[in-house]
């Protein structure tokens, strides 16, 4: 049985909609600074590159964006095609 959230959580915002997926995830992406929080586009390219993220992988947003994921996994889980298989049951 799934759990009930109480409704006085929840806070309504009146906000226009983003014009795309990207304008919505990237800042809260970007101000996740507890849990490594990063998006990818279909290529498996980051996208936006939470605080948490860095903090926990040291490597900066200037250095992780435009990068491909695989960029991030040590080379035993490269061999094994771990980097592509993941981007692909992500899409």
């Amino acid at each position: 049985m799934a759990a009930t959230i109480p409704t006085d959580l929840f806070v309504a915002l009146p906000l226009d909609p983003p014009s795309s997926a990207e304008e919505w995830l990237h800042p809260l992406a970007a101000g996740m600074d507890d849990h490594a929080l990063f998006v990818l586009d279909s290529g498996g390219r980051v996208r936006a590159w939470s605080a948490g993220a860095e903090r926990m992988t040291g490597y900066t947003a200037e250095e992780a964006l435009g990068r491909h994921v695989s960029a991030f996994y040590p080379a035993e889980e490269l061999r094994s095609g771990a980097p592509e298989r993941e981007v692909a049951e992500a899409l």
